[in-house]
């Protein structure tokens, strides 16, 4: 009558060590997923221009690049929750400055964020990629005046919106081909959001992207 009892909780003992042995191994196939996904680029553009001969400075600007992706995913790696407030300051320090640099106009609105509110690691790494590659496009492609960054918290999510007064898309199959955007797509889904695009308040292109945001009851749980 005692022996059964002492089995169960050496079965459900070693279920648990099972459970979080997968819940490991899930968690390293995804973090090299990311590592490949988001450094692989930059280390492969940074080899195909010194192969090629291409320009000093261009073979610095690109290893600069790669140094910044890998100090990015390494904080991804290491890095723990953050509070939105960190987060934010560095993001409109690195958009101001893109789009200042190109002679675009900046409108940089983002709402208070939930009391208590945390951003994991991951969320930051990809969201910054994302904001990353949607600036880059405006700057590289829209041949915009003005852009709008807007980041809003909603009752479980973080929504990034950024928009611009220039060219938009010529169609929505534009959307599909290129610019970026199956990147910005990937990373969303990534997350287990969503984005979107279509015409902006300012006449151009908006970007919108939806992200889950753990919510402080749950974090602090």
């Amino acid at each position: 009558m005692t022996v059964r009892p002492f089995l169960l909780r050496a079965l459900e003992r070693a279920e648990h060590r099972n459970t979080e042995l997968q819940q490991r191994l899930d968690e390293q196939r995804r973090l090299a997923s990311d590592l490949s996904d988001d450094l692989g680029p930059s280390l492969m553009a940074l080899v195909q221009a010194g192969q090629s001969g291409t320009a000093p400075d261009r073979i610095a600007s690109l290893a600069r690049k790669a140094l910044q992706d890998m100090r990015l995913s390494v904080r991804g790696l290491t890095a723990p929750a953050a509070t939105p407030q960190e987060v934010l300051a560095d993001w409109r320090a690195e958009c101001v400055e893109a789009l200042a640099a190109a002679g675009i106009e900046v409108e940089w609105d983002v709402a208070e964020p939930p009391e208590g509110a945390q951003l994991p690691a991951r969320s930051q790494v990809q969201l910054t990629r994302i904001l990353r590659e949607a600036v880059a496009n405006v700057v590289r492609h829209s041949g915009a005046r003005r852009c709008s960054v807007r980041i809003r918290f909603l009752a479980a999510a973080l929504r990034l919106e950024v928009s611009d007064d220039g060219r938009g898309l010529a169609s929505p199959a534009a959307a599909r081909s290129g610019l970026g955007l199956a990147q910005v797509e990937r990373r969303a889904r990534q997350l287990g959001g969503s984005h979107g695009l279509d015409t902006g308040p300012l006449g151009g292109l908006r970007l919108l992207v939806d992200v889950p945001m753990p919510q402080p009851e749950a974090q602090a749980a």
